[in-house]
């Protein structure tokens, strides 16, 4: 789905709005009225860019519609508006369609003798008008081509994949050669091919566009034009064949998206002036003819259904042909939010006229699978994986040199696209399951040319390359079998990935390293896996708050706690260290089991009482009772777990009746305590949940103690700079994550919750000592390196952006605290800015 933004709500508002002021919504009015509004925005577009350059006001001169002499004087397209509103209905009508007329036959559209406003619907169509000229007076300009757009989507609708056609404008944009000067958009009904490719290679393209002579094709041009992209129309061909000709004209890239088939015969027949063929040819066909006419084109990017790309039958002879031709350089398989057809799936080709040097044996075709990319970011109709893909063909095609715009990720999930190409394909292109696949084309041969993706990319396996996070730093520690009883932080922001880390780690470790992982976490929701399939499924088990699929259940957890010290109190050194653990949480060693009904003020039921379980105690009773409850999983179910605070005085507290903080930190350590073993991996999510600053502190030491005493590893993502701050001991490694990318949180840093804040989190706090310090540390570096020699560019322009990063979490964090105690730190960064820059330009002047 594509993200949403304000400017779809503004596009959408302002369309519901107009059609309410029209009665009669038919095919053919619908149509009409929709371009009444269009041919409004676009006015207002070009006389806002070329107040006087469009021609409109000669045109109705010419037209004798402005011979009235309150408008002779009319010099500019921004009067037109006032011209229109001050008529009366019949004037406005005649004024209106003299407006159309004028402008379609700027396009060439004025074979088509139809008007747009009828008589009998003049004072509608005024009160229309009135609508969009109040809207436009009160919006800015950044919204008038995004409500056209939206007006032209459903004009194009249901017969144009408007989805598709803006996710191939992209791509095509992606995909141009350097230096390109003329495009062709075969099929184009938006015009956002154009518009597109001029945002990478400049306004100065020339277009040309398939003949269209209705009232879409009008629509398109005046879209285009709004953009100042001036088009040419194809030269109309009385054939399929001569679709293709193109003798006057070098092509650098052709984009051929034949609309769906239901609609194909009447596009055609828009293309060769109704003369339709008797089978509306196929995308295939269109690249396959191309081929074999005297086009002069570089690049052709041919959107195929993916049926036709594995087919053995029908259309294998032309895929055969341009497989051995060498002329097909990558295959991209569309993902399914790409197009608007229910269970569509397409590829797009990118095709090379000319196949120079080439040999059989030797040379290959790049396969791609877009659709994991669209699950991790798909606004603006894909943009950021078109450029994704974009980048990746020029990686490997050798014989291309490709124009890019740069990359521009609007959202988190883009910005992980970012980060994923840039440690995927940092040092040159390889192949990577899941996603591409450079195959030889003889490969491709010996499978009947099948041109779709999935056919020849790797099963993504364990090498998922969708992995959030580049998690090898983490493993190198993970894997350092000298050093077990280790620890490992990792804090960041909500989003940035953390949950995501454990659980590719835990997947990862115990299937394939077979370890034995223990996931834990405390929220209602988290992201472990219950279970794993398949082989290692055995190594890992899943320990989280959830007591079922439902959700948490406060006396089901009581119950399990109960068996888990059922389990610890079987082995004297688990029963040890738990009881150590209790301690330091402020709670007494003894520990109870006590049947599900007892409640805390039970004193008075005999019964109840004799049939709790003192785990600790030496009398026979309760040692034979315990033993019995070990054996009986579904008998120790009808117990829960009692436990005695210090500050009781020796009054048991059932666990449902603990706060959910002491609740947590108990079933943290019993968890830890009854999984724990030499090897084993904890996995620990957001562990802080609920707890209050004392125990936030004791978790460190919790996981030190059993980390160091069972041999067991621990890897804890968190949101506490508290916990953090206490995690100081040699084997503590701790790491932030930001932009998806682990960087380590050095010792010193850790030991100040004010720097883990500002490191860990970037969140500024109020008289922050960090700001300070850290200012007064960078411009010391920059000193020391100015001494000692002269001044790189890119140290200066590091440390500047670490102070400008700097600033910004300072005023981000002014909007939570109404006093203004941040301008001293915003005053201290400016003049280190100051300094910094002073110094090196000194420095500069005397090299």
């Amino acid at each position: 789905m594509d993200t949403l933004r304000e400017t779809d709500i503004i596009a959408t508002r302002f369309w519901q709005g107009f059609l309410k002021l029209s009665s009669d919504l038919g095919d053919t009015r619908k149509i009409k009225i929709h371009l009444e509004a269009m041919v409004c925005l676009y006015v207002h577009a070009v006389s806002y860019r070329e107040p006087s350059g469009s021609g409109l006001i000669e045109a109705l001169f010419d037209r004798r519609l402005l011979v009235n002499e309150s408008y002779a004087n009319i010099s500019s397209d921004s009067e037109i508006f006032a011209w229109l509103r001050a008529s009366h209905p019949a004037e406005f009508r005649e004024r209106m369609n003299g407006l159309v007329s004028a402008v379609r036959e700027a396009f060439h559209h004025d074979r088509v003798e139809e008007t747009l406003i009828a008589p009998g619907d003049e004072e509608a169509a005024l009160t229309r008008f009135s609508f969009v000229y109040e809207w436009l007076r009160k919006v800015d300009e950044e919204f008038i081509p995004p409500v056209f757009d939206l007006g032209l989507a459903r004009l194009a609708a249901p017969g144009v994949d408007f989805a598709r056609e803006a996710f191939c404008a992209r791509l095509a944009s992606a995909l141009l050669p350097l230096g390109s000067h003329t495009l062709v958009d075969m099929f184009g009904v938006t015009g956002q091919f154009p518009i597109q490719a001029a945002k990478v290679a400049g306004q100065s393209l020339r277009v040309l566009t398939g003949v269209r002579r209705d009232w879409l094709g009008f629509a398109r041009d005046m879209r285009l034009r709004m953009d100042a992209i001036r088009n040419e129309e194809l030269p109309s061909p009385a054939s399929q064949e001569e679709l293709f000709e193109w003798p006057h004209h070098r092509v650098d890239l052709a984009l051929i998206n034949p609309p769906g088939r239901r609609f194909h015969r009447d596009e055609i027949a828009s293309l060769v002036e109704n003369r339709p063929w008797s089978r509306p040819p196929s995308a295939l066909s269109f690249a396959h003819e191309a081929m074999l006419t005297h086009a002069r084109f570089d690049l052709m990017l041919v959107i195929v259904p993916r049926s036709d790309g594995q087919s053995s039958q029908v259309r294998f002879r032309p895929r055969d042909e341009l497989v051995r031709g060498g002329h097909v350089v990558a295959v991209i398989d569309l993902p399914r939010s790409a197009s608007g057809q229910k269970s569509a799936k397409f590829s797009a080709w990118l095709i090379r006229k000319d196949g120079p040097g080439f040999q059989l044996g030797k040379e290959t075709i790049l396969f791609i699978d877009t659709e994991p990319l669209a699950h991790l970011g798909f606004s603006e109709h894909g943009k950021a994986v078109a450029s994704f893909v974009g980048r990746l063909v020029a990686l490997c095609t050798e014989r291309i040199d490709f124009d890019h715009a740069p990359f521009e990720p609007s959202g988190k999930g883009e910005h992980l696209l970012q980060n994923i190409f840039a440690r995927e394909f940092g040092s040159g292109y390889r192949n990577v399951p899941g996603l591409c696949q450079q195959v030889p084309v003889w490969h491709v041969v010996e499978n009947e040319c099948r041109l779709v993706a999935q056919a020849y990319l790797q099963s993504k396996g364990q090498d998922d390359f969708l992995a959030r996070v580049d998690r090898a730093i983490v493993n190198r520690y993970l894997d350092d079998e000298s050093a077990s009883g280790k620890r490992i932080y990792v804090i960041g922001n909500n989003g940035e990935g953390k949950s995501f880390l454990l659980q590719d780690i835990a997947h990862e470790t115990a299937v394939k390293k077979r370890r034995k992982v223990v996931a834990i976490s405390f929220g209602a929701i988290d992201r472990f896996p219950r279970l794993l399939k398949g082989q290692g499924a055995s190594f890992y088990t899943y320990m989280g708050a959830r007591t079922s699929m439902a959700g948490i259940n406060i006396r089901d957890a009581a119950v399990m706690a109960g068996r888990l010290m059922l389990e610890i109190h079987a082995s004297p050194e688990k029963k040890a260290i738990f009881d150590e653990i209790a301690q330091l949480a402020g709670f007494e060693s003894e520990l109870y089991l006590m049947p599900r009904g007892i409640g805390r003020n039970a004193h008075a039921d005999g019964g109840l009482i004799g049939g709790v379980v003192r785990l600790n105690a030496d009398e026979a009773i309760d040692r034979e009772r315990a033993v019995s409850l070990q054996e009986s999983p579904a008998a120790s179910r009808m117990y829960k777990l009692g436990l005695k605070r210090r500050q009781d005085r020796g009054s048991i507290t059932p666990f449902d009746e603990l706060s959910s903080g002491e609740q947590q930190i108990i079933m943290l350590a019993a968890k830890m305590v009854r999984y724990a073993s030499s090897g084993t991996l904890f996995l620990v999510d957001e562990p802080e949940i609920s707890l209050h600053v004392s125990w936030q502190r004791a978790i460190p030491k919790i996981f030190t103690t059993i980390g160091r005493r069972f041999r067991a590893d621990v890897l804890v993502a968190t949101h506490s700079p508290i916990v953090i701050s206490g995690a100081l001991e040699s084997d503590d490694h701790c790491f932030t994550l930001r932009d998806v990318t682990l960087q380590p949180l050095d010792e010193e840093s850790r030991r100040s919750v004010e720097t883990a804040l500002f490191e860990g989190f970037r969140t500024y706090t109020t008289n922050n000592r960090e700001v300070h310090e850290r200012c007064a540390s960078l411009v010391a570096e920059f000193i020391d390196v100015a001494n000692r020699d002269q001044v790189a560019q890119d140290v200066g322009n590091d440390i500047l952006g670490q102070l400008g990063e700097m600033r910004r979490i300072v005023e981000d964090g002014r909007t939570f605290d109404s006093r203004d105690t941040a301008v001293a730190d915003i005053d201290l960064i400016e003049k280190a800015q100051a300094a910094i820059t002073e110094i090196r330009d000194v420095k500069a002047s005397r090299n």
